[in-house]
């Protein structure tokens, strides 16, 4: 599974795939609207674009996908975890 994670972030053009940043589900999703953006069809005319949007959105649907099935551990959340009474003592 971390190969496949690594190719999907690698597919979104991320420069450290490594780094513990990417593990932050907002952080993958704010790349993946950045690059569709960039390369919707729509938007750019390259002819390489709309093969670039479909492998992006590709790859941002299935850390999605394995976020879901591995509930919610794939990725941390940015939320802030809300302490228990016997933590805030």
């Amino acid at each position: 599974m971390q190969q496949e994670v690594y190719l999907c972030l690698k597919a979104l053009e991320w420069q450290d795939p490594k780094s513990d940043e990417f593990l932050m589900m907002d952080s993958v999703k704010q790349r993946y609207f950045q690059l569709a953006k960039k390369y919707h069809p729509d938007l750019n005319s390259s002819t390489q674009s709309s093969q670039k949007f479909v492998t992006i959105t590709r790859a941002y649907e299935r850390l999605i996908e394995m976020d879901r099935e591995s509930e919610g551990r794939l990725f941390k959340s940015n939320r802030r975890r809300e302490l228990t009474d016997e933590e805030k003592e």
